[in-house]
């Protein structure tokens, strides 16, 4: 296929990429930092975090072990009330800073760079945390997931989210 029409096709999303992992690359997130909890969640040993598998907007399909539907993009503050929301009926689910956000990038992967077994139907675009960039109030840190590198977004930006909490919360 030539370089021109798989672009087109991968814009119109009618070609989906494959992740590369690189074994050559130490783990960032090894597979044993993880335990896999009913309901679509996933426990992170290292951090304490309970972290929801499936992005804003999909559900999780324990017959099937993957997220159905389709992640819903929001702006920082949209994320934010999302997640007062979610706490108003009962759940303490909340945006995760930047550095938790880093702590499920694996390195070793790219397109996504997460752990696919962990996080199914991942994609690799960009991830709200809810830290704000210091020196300019109107952005916050995002996660790329193509490349799990940490970016600066305006916070208007629609951007997906992955919501986290505490396991003792």
């Amino acid at each position: 296929m030539r370089p021109c029409l798989i672009l087109l096709l991968l814009a119109a999303g009618l070609l989906q990429a494959q992740q590369a992992c690189f074994s050559d690359i130490t783990a960032s997130s090894p597979a044993s930092d993880f335990t896999v909890l009913p309901g679509g969640l996933v426990h992170q040993q290292s951090t304490g975090l309970t972290w929801q598998r499936c992005l804003y907007g999909q559900s999780w399909n324990s017959a099937g072990q993957r997220c159905d539907g389709t992640a819903i993009r929001l702006s920082w503050q949209e994320a934010l009330q999302q997640s007062t929301l979610l706490q108003q009926q009962g759940a303490v689910w909340r945006l995760p800073d930047v550095k938790e956000a880093m702590r499920i990038v694996e390195r070793s992967c790219v397109d996504p760079a997460i752990r696919l077994n962990i996080f199914p139907n991942a994609n690799s675009e960009n991830l709200w945390t809810s830290t704000t960039v210091q020196a300019v109030p109107a952005e916050a840190w995002a996660i790329a997931m193509y490349s799990g590198k940490n970016n600066r977004k305006g916070k208007e930006q629609q951007l997906y989210v992955r919501f986290v909490h505490f396991s003792d919360e």
